[in-house]
């Protein structure tokens, strides 16, 4: 996802991802970041570290080196579907998995603010000097980024999320500034559903669109707009946070042949990216 300001967001971020790896002892994995190591691009950085530890990387002012907030204990079910999250509020982070709260511990001074950089926005991977790295081997759906007013996402409001994720999206002093569903089935773009337009693109899709249902099930749930082509497989566009169809220009060739609201079901309407 390309850079841009809904994205740079120095303060009261929360950022959450539901997450399945097709390993229980993947080796620095990344989840989702903002973070291009060989351009010293060091905004943040989400993933599973070497222990099976969750990790956020956070860059200081200059951007030449990061301090790490490492959960004190590993996680026993990373090839089980969970929900990962973690939160930024005047230099105090707190990771969570499905909605409980884990004890941390920095490797150093934690940062009171973060240092907005150029890095695009990146699901499955980091960069280094442009190029991919930390790359996932599992599934990913349903990545959210919040920017509060004055405060993060709460655990009960996470748990919630953990919960029933399609009933609850809008929080009071919450600003969705993006959020990717990854239940397109097809195709180079993931759509943001937040209604902010950061659409981006999928690396590979053709061999990263995988054959599984998403377990979260949004576009059922939430509804979708489906595209067809002549002579490629369909696009499920998922709604907006309202509900209601977004509005997109379509990929040459692809024209819309429904509109499929919430609980109106149809086969298929939702697969996974299966990054590797």
């Amino acid at each position: 996802v390309s850079d841009n300001t809904d994205l740079d967001i120095t303060d009261n971020l929360t950022v959450m991802v539901w997450a399945k790896y097709n390993s229980a002892t993947p080796l620095n994995e990344t989840m989702v970041a903002k973070h291009d190591i060989g351009l010293n691009y060091r905004e943040y950085l989400f993933r599973v570290g070497s222990s099976q530890k969750l990790q956020v990387y956070i860059g200081d002012d200059g951007g030449s080196s990061a301090v790490v907030i490492e959960s004190d204990f590993s996680i026993s079910d990373l090839d089980s579907l969970n929900l990962y999250a973690w939160t930024f509020k005047s230099g105090e982070v707190v990771l969570s998995r499905n909605g409980i709260s884990i004890d941390s511990t920095a490797s150093g001074g934690v940062p009171t603010s973060l240092t907005p950089n150029l890095s695009d926005l990146s699901i499955g991977c980091f960069f280094n000097s442009g190029s991919k790295t930390s790359i996932m081997d599992g599934q990913v759906v349903d990545v959210r980024i919040y920017a509060g007013t004055s405060s993060v996402l709460t655990d009960a409001e996470i748990l919630s999320i953990y919960q029933n994720p399609s009933a609850n999206i809008n929080f009071d002093g919450q600003t969705l500034a993006a959020r990717y569903k990854l239940a397109e089935g097809s195709g180079e773009i993931c759509y943001d559903s937040s209604g902010n337009n950061n659409h981006g693109t999928i690396e590979n899709a053709a061999s990263n669109w995988g054959v599984t249902q998403d377990l979260v099930h949004s576009n059922f749930l939430e509804g979708h707009s489906i595209y067809e082509h002549a002579s490629s497989d369909p696009i499920r566009v998922p709604f907006g946070s309202d509900g209601q169809p977004l509005s997109i220009t379509p990929p040459a060739g692809y024209s819309k042949t429904s509109d499929n609201y919430a609980g109106d079901y149809h086969n298929d309407a939702e697969t996974t990216v299966d990054f590797n």
